[in-house]
């Protein structure tokens, strides 16, 4: 990243104008009283500055600069050009700032916030932990009635991106309560550098408690440009910190684009004297393929914090609805059981009244510890919904009842926030080996008596349970509810797994999404790909037919494919990359995925390891078949391609089997260059026989190829080995010589 922070040669000039309009607008101090009849009127407010006159840090990355004024914290990004014309720059983004709208009606905007009177801008230099050295930028604007506003940007010198907060200090003595921070306020206008060929992509990311779920309805937490005429990249997200609905709301006008990042507070945040609200962050990457931002955007959920994934956390769980009882989950826990599933969870619903932590009759018996040990009996590990809010009992300074007599819980006092992990807990001494979270059905009435907003009573109330779950040493797996449901077909699958994909590289503890399979007879093997894609729990949902059965079985099995989205520019990606690595081996080279409907792309774009070098193929057969001209085609059916690395020397490539060609399987893999033997170890044998195959180079040519021990068929040119695997075997052993 080039990076370089500067205070442009004429900020004293500006400076000293600001001064002399301040002191123009103040009337001296031994000035005649008027007459009460004759109010003075209000001074003048001084005219804000142009660009071109105002006292600003830029950050440059590639061919976008990043313009940060000191007088508001007003930002914008232009073009890098040989001959900048100051006064007539070429404008990507212009004039974005921000604003805060109180639930009292008062809106303070930065553009009037830097009229009251002199802002103070402060520089300081910082680390992060996980993302390195960096400078932080802040903005302090005078008070306006009592309350102190600022403006925060962070730029890292290792990463090319920013991010910037508003936060507002309560310095009177009454309690204020926020209602929506805009954090980039875009208007009409403000994106107007971009072509008319730009493509965009918004993920529907939502973050609730720390846990990244996808959510079809949600607001995008980041969106991305990728303009193909001027070869610009530009993505304007928000990393949420557990406060607020925060999104990002741009849409097209005019030729332009417009629009908001907000952090939403419904129905309201209630900062109390001498408290402080900061603001979700606004995420901006300068400059960056889109492949590599959404990268550098999970690693930036990374480091907000958020929990990880708890050891043995499911691939999947039966579900019934929540209007049915037991019978209804022993049959559909069995059912999945045929299928491979070995969860089961009891819906939300099941208290015979909120917070008892009882069984309502006569779906389900009172004791709920009976429902854990039978299940338990069938040979699936069982979990619970629960709404930590809604509870029985606790103290008068956290708790309030709603107008149906029901008591809630205040998560953000401490002793409320103890109450609901004691009784999240209830049910972990109960047995269930894991639990899922659902919104909170707490009344609007009550989250305004606790002063605070319903994502953060949620986020809370996850806090609460994960807490109940760690309680033993060993936490057990914690998930939000789905908040979608899946059918089966392919792109819903392929946008939902690009959404979480990438957060879970980083371990970040992915939400589930619904899959309902009632009657299904079938499954497309695209469809199926895709949801092996996905890497987050699948909650099942009903009885598919018999002829889904073992379609379903792989699908929803423990052999996910770790793959990475390429052309992120798409809703619903259709090219996919999975580097493939062994614990005792290291990088063992990659294959693409390529769906029907895929554009061509050369290899060297591809996220993979060496990827420029490596050899591109595919199997057919007793053939190997290769793309010298290193573009993978268009393809008119579900394709898989290898990514060989190229050595001198014999180099397996994989075998005729799999998504993965066996390589996710790898538990060994050697090369003896003295005597000239490769050999190669799986975890666990081939489902069936099947082709392997060797690339030969640097001279050798191969004598014997062994499965197990025993020597097996093999073909061998000039380039290429090709061999039979047999089915049942975890080894083979080939000798080449010069």
């Amino acid at each position: 990243m080039n990076q370089f922070p500067k205070r442009l040669a004429w900020c004293a000039a500006a400076a000293l104008t600001a001064f002399f309009l301040a002191v123009a607008a103040v009337p001296p101090a031994h000035a005649a009283p008027k007459k009460a009849a004759k109010k003075a009127p209000e001074p003048a407010k001084p005219e804000r500055a142009p660009w071109n006159l105002r006292s600003r840090y830029t950050i440059t990355v590639g061919d976008l600069s990043l313009d940060y004024s000191e007088a508001d914290g007003e930002w914008r990004i232009r073009r890098v050009q040989e001959q900048e014309d100051l006064l007539n720059p070429s404008l990507l983004v212009r004039e974005a700032g921000f604003f805060i709208e109180l639930a009292d009606g008062r809106v303070l905007k930065h553009d009037e916030l830097g009229l009251r009177g002199p802002a103070v801008c402060s520089r300081d230099k910082f680390s992060s932990e996980l993302l390195g050295p960096g400078t932080v930028y802040k903005v302090n604007f005078a008070p306006a009635d009592g309350l102190i506003v600022t403006h925060h940007m962070a730029s890292y010198e290792r990463w090319p991106f920013v991010t910037m907060t508003v936060t507002l200090h309560n310095s009177t003595e009454a309690p204020v309560t926020v209602k929506r921070i805009v954090t980039a306020a875009l208007n009409a206008g403000s994106m107007s550098g971009f072509s008319p060929s730009v493509e965009t992509a918004g993920r529907a990311l939502r973050v609730t408690g720390g846990f990244p779920l996808y959510d079809r309805d949600a607001k995008p937490t980041r969106m991305v440009f990728h303009d193909t005429a001027s070869g610009l990249d530009l993505t304007v997200g928000v990393v949420p910190n557990g406060r607020s609905a925060a999104g990002v709301e741009l849409a097209p006008g005019g030729g332009t684009w417009q629009g908001f990042v907000t952090a939403d507070y419904a129905p309201g945040h209630v900062v109390a004297p001498g408290e402080t609200l900061e603001a979700d962050p606004v995420w901006l990457a300068l400059e960056t393929d889109p492949v590599k931002m959404e990268r550098l955007y999970s690693q930036s959920l990374h480091a907000a914090g958020f929990p990880l994934a708890a050891e043995g956390s499911p691939r999947a769980w039966a579900a019934v609805p929540d209007t049915e009882g037991f019978d209804a989950l022993k049959k559909a826990a069995t059912d999945a059981m045929a299928l491979g599933v070995m969860h089961a969870l009891v819906p939300a619903g099941w208290e015979a009244r909120p917070g008892t932590r009882e069984g309502g009759a006569p779906r389900w018996p009172r004791d709920m510890a009976k429902v854990a040990k039978e299940l338990r009996s069938l040979g699936c590990t069982p979990g619970v919904t629960l709404d930590p809010l809604a509870v029985q009992g606790g103290g008068d300074a956290w708790t309030v009842k709603s107008a149906d007599g029901q008591t809630w819980v205040n998560p953000v006092h401490p002793e409320g926030a103890e109450y609901a992990r004691k009784q999240a807990a209830v049910l972990v001494e109960k047995g269930f080996g894991f639990l899922v979270v659902e919104p909170s059905r707490i009344p609007d009435e009550a989250l305004a008596a606790f002063g605070v907003s319903r994502v953060e009573a949620d986020w809370r109330a996850l806090g609460a349970v994960c807490a109940a779950a760690a309680q033993g040493g060993r936490p057990l797996p914690v998930f939000p509810a789905a908040e979608t449901t899946l059918d089966a077909t392919r792109d819903a699958w392929l946008e939902a797994s690009a959404v979480l994909g990438r957060a879970v590289d980083y371990r970040l503890n992915a939400g589930p999404v619904r899959f309902n399979v009632a009657g299904l007879s079938r499954l497309d093997p695209e469809v199926e790909t895709a949801i092996r894609l996905w890497r987050g729990p699948v909650e099942l949902l009903g009885d598919p037919a018999p002829g889904a059965g073992s379609a379903l079985t792989r699908a929803l099995s423990s052999d996910v494919l770790y793959a990475s989205p390429q052309d992120t520019d798409n809703t619903a990606p259709l090219l996919w990359v999975s580097r493939i690595y062994a614990a005792t081996v290291g990088s063992l080279g990659a294959v693409v995925l390529a769906f029907p409907g895929a554009e061509p792309a050369p290899v060297a774009s591809l996220e993979a390891d060496n990827a420029e070098n490596a050899l591109l193929w595919r199997p057919e057969g007793d053939k190997v078949v290769t793309f010298p001209d290193g573009t993978i085609p268009p393809v008119n059916e579900l394709t898989t391609f290898g990514l060989c690395p190229t050595f001198e020397r014999p180099t397996f490539m994989g075998f005729g089997e799999g998504r993965s060609f066996g390589l996710d399987k790898t538990k060994s893999l050697a090369w003896n260059e003295e005597k000239g033997i490769l050999t190669f170890s799986l975890t666990a044998a081939l489902s069936r026989e099947t082709r392997g195959y060797i690339a030969l180079a640097g001279g050798w040519k191969a004598k014997t190829v062994k499965a197990g021990g025993e020597r097996v068929k093999a073909e061998a040119g000039d380039r290429w080995l090709i061999f039979t695997f047999p089915a049942g075997k975890t080894a083979f052993e080939a000798q080449f010589e010069k």
